[in-house]
């Protein structure tokens, strides 16, 4: 009686510990977590920016509204990455006469 309350509970522990360990996986290999807008901060909070870009360009580039940006969370290898998207907005063109 005695070793078999011992199986019983090894298996238990066992079963246990293996749905703790699913559960705590990450996503899968290319599973999309997250897709939102990307919000730029502002010019003064980004470092370094002035090599780059004077205040008047990087304010018309962030408030462009021919590009979308976005900023994906996706799975891989049980870990969540962060990337980001740039896209040209799809716009309505009229077909010339």
């Amino acid at each position: 009686m005695r070793l078999a309350k011992k199986v019983f509970l090894g298996l238990g522990l066992i079963a246990l510990v293996a749905f703790a360990l699913s559960s705590w996986a990450g996503p899968a290999n290319g599973t999309l977590v997250e897709m939102r807008a990307y919000s730029f901060p502002s010019y003064e909070k980004v470092e370094g920016i002035e090599f780059f870009s004077g205040r008047s360009e990087y304010d018309a580039a962030v408030k462009d509204a021919r590009y979308e940006f976005r900023k994906l969370i996706y799975g891989s290898d049980n870990l969540k990455v962060v990337a980001y998207s740039t896209s040209r907005r799809s716009c309505h063109l009229t077909p010339s006469p």
